[in-house]
């Protein structure tokens, strides 16, 4: 029913048949006219309900379309949000102004590693589209580059296509899970990027070593894994779990910030992961914003829980609610 109705329809109906089946029951103890006036009361308070948060609502979000054109340094932007969360902000008449940090920090890392050849075309897997910022602006500055995206929700998809200026022209999407995708999808490619964080979860199956090894064997020799993590700051104990799981299937991790917050907050870590070198300690940004992405993976290690303590995540063992329970509970939650 949530997935032919969503769920505000559901459950405002479910409150209505609740109501009807009661009134045999409350005719034996009120008058017919106490009913009556109770029956309308509630049709009157039902017609106040609130809108819906949702300017569309599929069998996996709550999806809605925000003005985040204050964020742009000059024409129209929009962001998406999913739930509770904003997934990305496009630009009207510019594909390649990436606003969002996290997708800037990405596209960045992935132009560091590859020099010359990111201009010459890539190869990539983008498990999760949301807004589609970062295909988009690959499509852009990159036009020769081949996009796969994986994204599981078809409404998210239309919705970008509709209201956030995503011409897919080019671009090869498939509805479905992203670790489905990739086990049937021809490779090799240059990139895999991970983007499917969603308010305040994350599909677990899309972060452990078994996952991360599958993208390794789809990708070329010199090809590198970019994924972002919510998580708190300063002990993020999933981020510590993932790089667990990353250390086992690749010799290079690497955790990105674009700047250390200097309170306990709730921060987007950037993870990359290569076979051929080690990771620089600073990436600064080649294309406006003027941005930089810090390396924190040595200082995090000797911070707060141990690494030994925290599993590597597995297909058997990922107990990512719990890693995040902090996030979830706490102040920044």
């Amino acid at each position: 029913l949530v997935q032919q109705f969503g769920s505000y329809t559901v459950v405002a109906l479910t409150a209505g048949a609740l109501f009807l089946l009661a009134l045999p029951l409350l005719s034996r103890r009120l008058s017919r006219g106490a009913v009556g006036a109770m029956a309308l009361i509630l049709a009157i308070s039902g017609g106040l309900l609130p809108k819906a948060p949702c300017d569309r609502e599929s069998g996996y979000f709550c999806i809605r379309v925000v003005d985040r054109t204050e964020d742009a340094p000059y024409g129209t932007a929009r962001g998406l949000v999913l739930d509770h969360l904003l997934h990305g902000i496009n630009h009207e008449s510019d594909p390649s102004l990436m606003i969002a940090p996290y997708v800037h920090g990405m596209d960045e890392l992935v132009h560091h590693h590859f020099g010359d050849r990111y201009e010459r075309g890539l190869s990539y897997f983008f498990a999760g589209g949301g807004a589609y910022t970062q295909p988009r602006a690959v499509a852009a500055l990159s036009p020769a580059s081949r996009i796969t995206v994986a994204e599981l929700d078809p409404e998210v998809t239309d919705t970008a296509a509709r209201s956030l200026f995503l011409n897919t022209h080019g671009m090869r999407i498939v509805h479905d899970d992203a670790r489905r995708v990739l086990q049937g999808v021809e490779g090799p490619f240059d990139v895999v990027v991970g983007d499917v964080f969603h308010d305040v979860a994350v599909p677990f199956h899309l972060l452990t070593r078994e996952f991360f090894a599958l993208a390794r064997s789809r990708m070329n020799d010199d090809g590198m894994v970019a994924l972002n993590v919510v998580d708190a700051f300063p002990d993020p104990l999933l981020v510590k779990s993932v790089l667990n799981a990353l250390e086992q299937v690749f010799p290079h991790v690497a955790v990105w910030v674009e700047r250390l917050p200097e309170a306990p907050t709730r921060v987007t870590y950037l993870i990359t992961a290569r076979s051929s070198a080690p990771w620089p300690p600073v990436v600064a940004a080649r294309r406006a914003p003027r941005r930089a992405w810090l390396r924190i993976d040595e200082p995090m290690r000797e911070t707060g829980r141990s690494m030994h303590q925290l599993p590597a995540l597995s297909d058997q063992f990922a107990p990512v609610e719990r890693l995040i329970a902090d996030l979830l509970l706490g102040a920044d939650g």
